[in-house]
Order: C-alpha cells, then structure tokens, then sequence
C-alpha cells in the first residue's frame, strides 16, 4: 500500500499519517524516516515536539538528502514506513546540491523508483505540502521548489493506490476507500 498525504502548512497531514500507520498497522513494527534537519531553535524545537508525538511506536530514520536509501533499508526491517516530509527533502535537495540539478534529478528519480519497487511487502504513508495553490514566487528559487515539489507530487501521486488530502485536520480521500481516524487535535 502507497499514500500520498497531503495539504497545506500546519494542516495536520503528519499526525494523521502516524494516526494512520497506528490503526492500519497496530502490531506491525513501523519506521519514521525524518527529512528535516535542525537548522536553528525553532526547528530544534518543532523536531523534538515531532519525536514526542511518536513516542515508541516507531523507530527513527535521519534521511535529509538520501531517501531513496533510506527506504530500501528500512524496508529491509519494516513493513510499515513513514516519510515525513517530502517537502523538506526537496528543500534539502535544492539548497544542499544547487550546483548539481543533474543530482537533484538522481535523487528524485531514485525515488520514484524505490516507491515503485516492491510496494507488496512494505506499506509507505508519504506526507507533502501542497504547493499549488498559492501565488507564484518572485524570486526564482522559490519557483524552482515549487516547480520540483509539485512535479515530484504529480509522480507520486499517480504511484500511489490513495491520496489524501488534509485541511483543518480533516482527512479528505481524493483517491482510494479509507476509514477515516479519529484524530486528537
């Protein structure tokens, strides 16, 4: 199984994923593969909040560049896997290897091939922002993220058996029957 979890900013999408990966998969050990890096206090902050949320119920993978790895070997572990965020990879992606776009676009690739590879025996909740909905940026960074982000959301999206969307906490099924969770906000 493949979910593509999606919305805007603060929308709630992680903790539905981990409410998500908890109901669907109670006795299954699962993995969080976390992206973000702690670049200053806030973040530092906003990752430990993320790491209480889990508590034990998933083991933790750092994975700020090489995803693709990351998956293949916590497939190897786990049948359930967490991704958050593909927002903050691409990030990553473009600030760390801007000198590089044929990188960036190994990277991404690689990706969308380990989500393809093997999806039978791993079940993999993919959280994303929305990107298309606001205005264009004025600057051309923030164009080409929007552009790589929305690009790779497309292709995932199209690999992905559901897709959800969450606005205000509400998990709205765009793709794909799902059973709703009750989330404690």
């Amino acid at each position: 199984m493949r979910i593509l979890i999606t919305g805007g900013i603060r929308s709630g999408k992680s903790r539905y994923a981990l409410d998500r990966a908890r109901s669907l998969f109670p006795d299954e050990p699962k993995c969080f593969i976390a992206t973000a890096e702690p670049c200053d206090e806030e973040m530092k902050g906003r990752i430990l909040r993320h790491q209480k949320e889990r508590g034990n119920d998933f083991a933790t993978l750092e994975a700020p560049l090489h995803l693709a790895e990351a998956v293949a070997q916590a497939r190897q572990e786990f049948p359930v896997i967490v991704i958050d965020c593909l927002t903050f990879w691409i990030n990553n992606l473009l600030f760390r290897l801007s000198g590089d776009p044929g990188q960036i676009d190994h990277q991404i690739q690689s990706l969308l091939k380990v989500i393809t590879d093997n999806h039978e025996k791993t079940s993999l909740l993919m959280v994303t922002n929305e990107v298309g909905w606001g205005i264009v940026g004025d600057h051309p960074l923030n164009r080409n993220f929007a552009d790589r982000l929305g690009a790779f959301n497309q292709a995932a999206g199209r690999l992905c058996e559901e897709l959800i969307l969450v606005v205000a906490g509400v998990p709205i099924s765009i793709r794909g029957g799902i059973e709703i969770a009750e989330l404690d906000l």
